[in-house]
C-alpha cells in the first residue's frame, strides 16, 4: 500500500501529524442469501468517546472488484482504494475506539463472528506500519437489510493473536 504521498495524517516536512484511519477488516462468519456481487455491505460509525476528534461514519463497504461477504472471509477495505470508507478515510480517531455502530445494506443475513468482527488499523509515521489497532465486538452478530447494532467490547491491540 503507497502511504507516501502527503495527506492530513502526517506532513511533508516530518511531523507525525495523527494517527489516520488506514484500513478497516470485517470478518464474516457466514452471509446467508447474500449478492455474490454488488453486495451493498456494511455501514460504519466510529467514535473514540473524546472531544479532541470528531466521529466518522463509512458508506456502505464494498469492494467492487471481489465478494467481501462471503462465509469465513476476512475482507480489507483502505483508505486508498474506492471501497466506501467515505468519511473514514484517514479519520483521526486518536488509536482508541471506543463505541459506533454497524448497519447491514445489503441483501439476506449478514453474520459476524463472536470477537474481533471489525478491526481499525491506523497510520503512524514514527512506528512500523500498523503498531496499534482497535478491534471490536458485535452486540447482535446477525444482521438483516437496514438493521443496526452496537459496537462492544472496542479494545486496542499490538498482536492481532493475542488481541
Amino acid at each position: 500500500m503507497d502511504l507516501a504521498h502527503c495527506t492530513s495524517i502526517h506532513s511533508c516536512t516530518g511531523d507525525p501529524g495523527y494517527p489516520g484511519l488506514v484500513k478497516i477488516t470485517v470478518q464474516t462468519y457466514d452471509c446467508t442469501g447474500c449478492k455474490s456481487t454488488a453486495e451493498g455491505g456494511l455501514v460504519i460509525t466510529i467514535d473514540d468517546d473524546s472531544e479532541a476528534t470528531q466521529p466518522c461514519t463509512t458508506s456502505g463497504l464494498d469492494n467492487a472488484d471481489k465478494r467481501d461477504y462471503d462465509n469465513g472471509n476476512l475482507a480489507e477495505f483502505l483508505a486508498n482504494e474506492d471501497n466506501g470508507m467515505e468519511a473514514c478515510q484517514y479519520a483521526n480517531v486518536n488509536f482508541n475506539i471506543k463505541s459506533g455502530a454497524a448497519t447491514w445494506t445489503g441483501e439476506g443475513t449478514w453474520t459476524g463472528p463472536t470477537s474481533k468482527a471489525l478491526c481499525f488499523y491506523f497510520f503512524d509515521k514514527t512506528q512500523p506500519f500498523y503498531p496499534i489497532f482497535n478491534c471490536c465486538d458485535l452486540k447482535e452478530a446477525a444482521l438483516t437489510n437496514g438493521m443496526t447494532t452496537e459496537l462492544t467490547n472496542c479494545h486496542q491491540c499490538n498482536d492481532y493473536d493475542t488481541c
